[in-house]
């Protein structure tokens, strides 16, 4: 039964909006410099000088680097090659939270150096190696960026109030063929209550593929905000508009940011399914020339009881990829600790908000929703549906697949694209993002080609 439920959403009281981007990031008392790039390079720092040198001269340091650098364990230990005399004392041996996609080369890297440093330093320009160091000072310099660029939106309705959601920017650091007006703008909203620490993966393999990203979380997670009357509107409509609406906001005053920039819309789970309401707006679905919507919440009809036991699986399931946990850091600057009167009670009432709207939410997901349908991008672009066989919080796969494209296709749309990976589960995005991304945009870039 397809849910048409948004009677009681009010869309004059979102009429008038006044979106706030800083430009100044947030501020956190320490930011991770570390990574498999710097390990490498503190390794060779300590074994020999003239490895700095080797280093130095492939091209992947500068001397500023070779001189003095900075590493931080997840642990929060900080050596400083700069201030250790004869660097003897610098630390590096903690392999378990290397990035796992690196650690056998990583290692490979360690043994062929050995303890004969002229030697190793030759092998240093194998190809393996030298794309392995390159990829991670690209994503070190990513990593940087998701805890130096995260800042909190706000959305001023005339009706509503002001609410408002954390923002994880991150400039790709890799060198397209594409100029940084004409390369993509992905911007991307996770799963259900997510903050910008849970979606990390793939603010870190999006970039890495050559694309820019805004991460945004949600107006009703730990640093969101939230109105009595945003609540009211999700409880009264049954529906996500009231997200839709905050985050349209929100893609406008990107689009006027970088104008003339393609804004892609990225969504995982919830987010799919409050992209689908954004682009069911055709006075906002021109803006935007791609959407891609991974594991799309709301897909099938489900009962709240099962959505939740095949969550629970899906969670066992993932205990099998626990080893790629160490991948990505996962930072976020959540709110000082309220300390006043009058911090503490604004927290409850923020804490009760969102519980209500968490509950409506929920439901919402366990219907199948009729949005999918309505959902269109710009003249040219497409929707790419990403859909995982083993995917069963979801059933994605049971909706989106060569049947509904072809129906699809009759409607006049022909703007939709299944991309099913038959042992794809819910959690791909933050398990396997360094596989799924670039599987994606592979599978994008041969459409095109065709």
């Amino acid at each position: 039964m397809e849910d048409m439920s948004v009677h009681g959403f009010n869309k004059e009281l979102f009429a008038e909006s006044k979106v706030v981007i800083p430009e100044k990031p947030l501020e956190f008392t320490a930011y991770p410099e570390q990574g498999l790039y710097n390990d490498a390079l503190a390794w060779a720092v300590k074994k020999s000088n003239s490895i700095v040198d080797k280093f130095v001269g492939l091209g992947l340091v500068d001397v500023e680097d070779a001189a003095g650098f900075k590493i931080m364990s997840n642990e929060g230990e900080i050596t400083d090659s700069a201030v250790v005399a004869n660097t003897e004392e610098v630390k590096i041996d903690r392999p378990d939270q290397l990035r796992n996609r690196h650690h056998r080369i990583y290692k490979e890297i360690i043994e062929n150096l050995g303890e004969a440093p002229e030697d190793g330093a030759e092998k240093m320009a194998d190809p393996q190696v030298l794309k392995l160091l390159e990829e991670s000072r690209y994503l070190d310099q990513i990593a940087d960026q998701t805890v130096r660029n995260q800042k909190d939106i706000t959305v001023e309705f005339a009706g509503i109030g002001t609410v408002g959601c954390r923002a994880v920017e991150v400039i790709s650091p890799v060198e397209t063929e594409e100029e940084f007006n004409d390369r993509p703008l992905a911007i991307y909203i996770g799963g259900y209550g997510t903050e910008g620490a849970s979606i990390m993966p793939m603010l870190y393999e999006l970039p890495l593929n050559g694309l820019d990203v805004v991460g945004l979380g949600y107006p009703d997670s730990q640093s969101g905000i939230l109105t009595e009357k945003f609540a009211q509107q999700v409880e009264q409509s049954g529906s996500l508009q009231a997200h839709a609406e905050m985050y349209k906001a929100v893609v406008k005053a990107y689009v006027e940011k970088y104008p003339g920039k393609p804004i892609q819309l990225w969504g995982q789970s919830t987010g799919a399914l409050v992209i689908a309401d954004m682009l069911s707006d055709p006075e906002f679905s021109g803006e935007i020339s791609e959407a891609v919507l991974i594991g799309s919440a709301g897909a099938m009809e489900m009962s709240p009881v099962k959505q939740a036991v095949e969550y629970v699986a899906e969670v066992g399931a993932l205990a099998g990829r626990i080893d790629r946990a160490p991948m990505y850091n996962y930072v976020v600057g959540l709110k000082d600790k309220p300390n006043s009167k009058e911090e503490i009670e604004a927290k409850k009432q923020h804490d009760v908000l969102m519980n209500r709207v968490w509950g409506e939410v929920r439901a919402r997901t366990c219907k199948r929703q009729s949005s999918y349908d309505t959902a269109k991008v710009a003249e040219g672009g497409k929707i790419f549906f990403v859909t995982g066989g083993k995917d069963k919080t979801t059933r994605d796969f049971e909706r989106f697949n060569q049947e509904s494209v072809r129906e699809n296709e009759k409607s006049g749309s022909n703007q939709w694209v299944v991309l099913h990976n038959k042992d794809g589960r819910h959690q791909d995005t933050n398990t396997m993002a360094d596989i799924l991304v670039p599987k994606i945009l592979e599978a994008k870039k041969k459409l095109k080609e065709r």
